[in-house]
């Protein structure tokens, strides 16, 4: 019996999904090293600039002052070295591996495989499936074959003679220089390139690239070798050998990039660079003088020899401070706050707007005095106050959340105090101004709410400045309202980044936020209008599931908004294969009644694979692929488990539960949590033939209990309290939403005959229920099927997802 990974592989060929590389997805160890870069950057952003001694013009200036070598010295031409350096790097040749061992590996590999394979055939006592066979021999191999070329290995019982034709086909090519797309090289004719023997390391340079051949080159010779050599050969044969020989090949001349940039790290190393000597009391440049590009160098190496004082102790100590900082806050956040959970992709969005704040407030520094300068009425500080220090806080609290944006907001602050020269104002003013505008922003539904949080902001500024006036007793002048001015518009300004901000992160680090949620509950969504017309059944219970999902989120205080919009998308998988789900089958025409159950439930597990694809494909962000993912945890399909056990032969291998379950991953939110017991529920409500109170809670709570007990949430944050919460929400809303008793209206006749009805001319009155006969429940015997999406009409079974 095949594994589920290898099903899926024949089912649906390579996902490219696993192929797709992310560069956010980083090892935990470059965590601290991310943090350690990200220290380091601020550190040199605020750390006190280098004193100039000398003059910096630009060249076609005139020079103010006469400027003199003060003593001997020579000086490196930068500008003439890096070109020449570039030059001697260009003309270095690229080198290539040629494996001249490559035809001796493949012999062995093959000759090794099919002698394996034929002692495992020729053995009596040996139980392996042609599937497994298969499968070791893709492994030993390691290429992959169709069932149809590995029968026919399995006719020829793995002979040492088929093994000969393959070898014969593919070691003359593998024995020649192959590289995978001959067109690369031209590029290296000029310069030729360096082929480095892998065996013995002896490297050969050559300009004349006519005996390297490409791969499809290779394959083309191949073909028609494969005519003259198997000419004598069955049909079957012929196409196994060339198909196994086809994968077989592989380019033997392959680009050694390491080697390649050593050779050019040494050209560089080994150019001599190019030096200009002064003397003492050599004029530089005189007074009244054009600076030129000579000039110009020339100065800068003097400004660098003068340097009196250099910044290095200062920025290790800022870096060091800056360090420590971080460190404290990343060992204790995680471990305090149960919702701090954060991935690679949160660590390098934090990173990246921790130092954009700090080059933003840089910017206000210099922005402020240049202000000063053109405009004396405006105070020194008066920019500083209108700087955007709320704004990475707001953006933090709307992508992640808001006990995250509190620590930035004190990191923040201490680096805004420490590139304002230590100033306690300057520390409190961020400080409470980011605290207010996080918490204004905590589940913000919509844009228009961020502009709100940047009035609020910029309210709260004008206190904070009335309160930093009062104590110094500067209230009642013309810098203090220029102050409070700035600060109220620094709050606007703060909201109308963040509302333009927002979406370029959602739409660059896939983040899902609440606004964006919003605008995907629209029901008109062109994903859900396709599940509505391809699978309108999935489509109603999905809506089904929202609304449960929905009243259960706000009882347990989850985020409702992303279960519900979650509920919407977590079956759109079913698109694809609508017609094998039974919400879907409007005839009962079922066609899991000619499947096997091997493949009737990969069908069934398909849906959660193609749901993700979807997601993916409408952009419908990572938060919502991982709860399609989650749904159904590593639930098992126990009717075509069973069934498949029914049907096995007992003298064939067991079948294993892991082939009928889902992937996974369990649940690992709440919300995903919420959308697995929400399906199961709305799902075995169906089947319910007699919805009362009493059944409706009986049901909930079995269902609840069946995955409770298989261990599908252990790895989300319901607790027992929260689980009896959603049991009483599902129940309130099966009970008065779905299943809510109606008033049977008597008809006309009953009215006009006094409550009788006419039956073949003669008045009947309508049978009354015998109360004292014992109700039996119809549909207990189908229920558990049902509640799988199995349907028990004709003995044909369908999928309810």
């Amino acid at each position: 019996m095949f594994r589920f990974d290898k099903k899926k592989k024949i089912v649906d060929s390579l996902d490219p999904f696993f192929k797709r590389l992310n560069i956010l997805n980083l090892p935990a160890i470059y965590r601290g090293l991310l943090i350690f870069i990200t220290c380091l950057i601020i550190a040199i952003l605020i750390s006190p600039s280098i004193p100039k001694v000398i003059p910096m013009y630009q060249a076609g200036e005139v020079s103010d002052q006469n400027i003199k070598a003060p003593r001997d010295f020579l000086f490196e031409d930068s500008v003439s070295t890096n070109k020449k350096r570039l030059k001697n790097e260009e003309k270095s040749p690229s080198v290539y591996d040629f494996d001249a061992n490559a035809p001796v590996q493949a012999k062995n590999r093959l000759l090794s495989t099919f002698s394996q394979l034929r002692e495992i055939s020729e053995d009596s006592a040996d139980k392996l499936s042609t599937a497994e066979k298969r499968k070791k021999f893709q492994e030993l191999l390691g290429i992959s074959i169709s069932e149809k070329h590995f029968r026919t290995l399995i006719e020829h019982r793995f002979s040492d003679t088929v093994a000969s034709h393959i070898l014969a086909l593919i070691i003359p090519f593998l024995s020649k220089e192959v590289v995978n797309d001959k067109t690369a090289l031209e590029s290296e004719r000029t310069k030729g390139i360096i082929i480095r023997n892998v065996q013995t390391q002896k490297e050969l340079f050559i300009t004349d690239f006519s005996s390297i051949l490409s791969l499809s080159e290779v394959e083309k010779a191949l073909a028609e070798k494969s005519r003259e050599e198997l000419q004598n050969t069955s049909r079957s044969l012929r196409l196994a050998s060339v198909d196994i020989a086809h994968r077989l090949l592989k380019p033997t001349l392959t680009f050694n990039k390491n080697e390649t940039e050593a050779k050019k790290l040494k050209a560089r190393e080994e150019t001599n660079p190019v030096y200009f000597k002064l003397k003492k009391g050599e004029i530089i440049i005189r007074e009244g003088d054009r600076i030129t590009e000579e000039t110009l160098i020339k100065l800068q190496a003097l400004n660098q020899l003068k340097k009196e004082s250099s910044p290095l102790f200062s920025t290790i100590g800022i870096f060091l401070l800056i360090l420590v900082i971080a460190s404290l806050f990343y060992a204790f956040f995680p471990g305090s706050i149960r919702r701090f959970n954060l991935r690679n992709k949160d660590y390098f969005l934090l990173s990246l707007i921790l130092i954009v704040m700090v080059v933003i407030i840089n910017s206000s520094i210099f922005l402020s005095g240049a202000l000063a300068k053109a405009f004396p009425f405006l105070p020194y500080n008066a920019c500083l106050y209108a700087a955007p220090f709320t704004l990475g806080a707001i953006l933090i609290a709307v992508v992640l959340n808001v006990e995250l944006a509190a620590m930035f907001s004190v990191v923040l602050s201490i680096i805004t105090g420490i590139l304002l020269e230590n100033q306690l104002e300057f520390f409190i003013y961020p400080f409470i101004a980011s605290i207010v505008a996080s918490q204004q922003v905590v589940l913000c539904k919509e844009r228009k709410t961020l502009i709100r949080a940047g009035l609020i902001t910029g309210v709260v500024n004008v206190l904070l400045i009335f309160c930093f006036a009062l104590i110094k007793k500067s209230l009642f002048n013309f810098d203090a309202l220029i102050y409070l001015s700035f600060g109220f518009f620094g709050g606007i300004l703060t909201g109308i980044f963040a509302a333009g901000i927002v979406p370029i992160i959602e739409i660059a680090f896939d983040y899902t936020t609440n606004i964006k949620l919003l605008e995907m509950a629209d029901l008109n969504q062109p994903l859900l209008k396709e599940l509505s017309i391809k699978a309108p059944g999935t489509y109603q219970h999905s809506i089904m599931v929202g609304n449960l999902v929905d009243s259960a989120a706000e009882a347990i205080g989850a985020n409702s908004l992303l279960a519900r919009v979650s509920a919407y998308f977590h079956d759109v998988g079913k698109i694809k294969k609508a017609a094998y789900f039974i919400e879907n089958q409007i005839k009962g025409v079922n066609k899991h009644e000619k499947l096997s159950p091997s493949m009737s439930s990969l069908i069934l597990l398909a849906h959660v694979k193609d749901g993700v694809e979807l997601a993916r494909g409408n952009k419908l962000g990572s938060t919502i692929r991982d709860i399609i993912k989650q749904h159904h945890g590593t639930s098992l399909i126990s009717f075509f488990y069973q069934k498949a056990k029914s049907q096995q032969n007992p003298t064939s291998q067991p079948i294993g539960e892991k082939d009928f379950r889902y992937p996974g991953p369990k649940p690992q939110t709440k919300e995903a949590a919420l959308v697995m017991l929400a399906d199961a529920v709305e799902a075995s409500s169906k089947t319910l033939t007699e919805p009362t109170p009493a059944r409706i809670q009986g049901m909930v709570q079995k269902i609840i209990n069946s995955i409770f007990t298989d261990g599908q949430l252990d790895e989300c944050e319901l607790t027992l309290k929260n689980l009896h919460s959603i049991a009483n929400s599902f129940n309130r809303v099966l009970t008065g939403g779905v299943f809510h008793q109606r008033i049977e209206y008597p008809s006309p006749e009953l009215e006009e005959n006094g409550g009788k009805k006419r039956i073949n001319g003669k008045d009947k009155k309508p049978a009354e229920e015998d109360k004292d006969k014992p109700k039996t429940d119809t549909g207990g015997s189908e229920r558990d099927l049902k509640r799988l999406g199995i349907s028990k009409v004709g003995n044909k079974h369908s999928s309810n997802g």
